[in-house]
């Protein structure tokens, strides 16, 4: 079991590094469908639950909330700077 990590520095560090993935991951998929024929025209971001983070009162959950509202918020950004359409 891992503990909350609290460290901004390091926060911020390791955001960047899931941001970088991010982006990596959606240029490649869009690259590959647009091989395949007409790219995609819009996106959209299906996820199990949008709780407040802060709300949560189990660290251990609330390290996953925070962890579904990082990688929601990076696939969102890395849409967008991929010119692709906003996502639904």
């Amino acid at each position: 079991m891992g503990t909350l990590e609290e460290d901004e520095t390091e926060i911020r560090r390791r955001a960047a590094v899931v941001r970088s993935a991010a982006e990596r991951s959606i240029k490649t998929l869009l690259a590959a469908y647009r091989d395949l024929g007409p790219a995609p025209r819009t996106a959209a971001l299906v996820v199990g639950s949008l709780i407040d983070p802060a709300k949560v009162g189990n660290p251990h959950i609330r390290a996953h909330a925070l962890e579904g509202q990082l990688f929601r918020t990076v696939l969102a950004e890395a849409l967008q700077s991929a010119k692709s359409p906003a996502p639904a």
